[in-house]
């Protein structure tokens, strides 16, 4: 009989490795990603599309909006601008545009919801 099972795939292990970067908010961009990992962009972004579908860029601003969110859900007591710096944007423009296209609303928009009765996502 053979003994075929299930094989390991040495590339599932490396974009594994990949992703778990894309949780530590130093990583703010592909190039922090693939020299930790010890790669080019080119590779890693392959290696993206290989086991998620999408590309590396894309998963990395949802991880960054995500931080954002919860450094707004926490109370964050800068401006909008020193989030953005925060986290690694270039300006706050281009954290709006992000925010916008992952949650639907703005950081303002966001950070004000408690306080507008009735809106979706509070509490009165």
């Amino acid at each position: 009989m053979l003994g075929l099972g299930p094989s390991t795939d040495a590339g599932y292990d490396r974009f594994r490795m990949m992703h778990a970067l894309l949780d530590d908010p130093t990583v703010t961009r592909l190039d922090d990603v693939a020299d930790r990992v010890g790669c080019d962009v080119r590779t890693l972004q392959r290696t993206f599309r290989r086991y998620t579908g999408v590309g590396p860029k894309r998963m990395l601003v949802r991880a960054r909006v995500m931080a954002a969110v919860a450094a707004l859900d926490r109370g964050w007591p800068g401006s909008l601008t020193e989030l953005a710096h925060e986290f690694g944007w270039f300006d706050q423009a281009h954290l709006i545009r992000d925010f916008r296209r992952i949650t639907g609303m703005t950081p303002a928009g966001y950070a004000d919801r408690d306080t507008v009765p009735g809106a979706p996502g509070t509490n009165r």
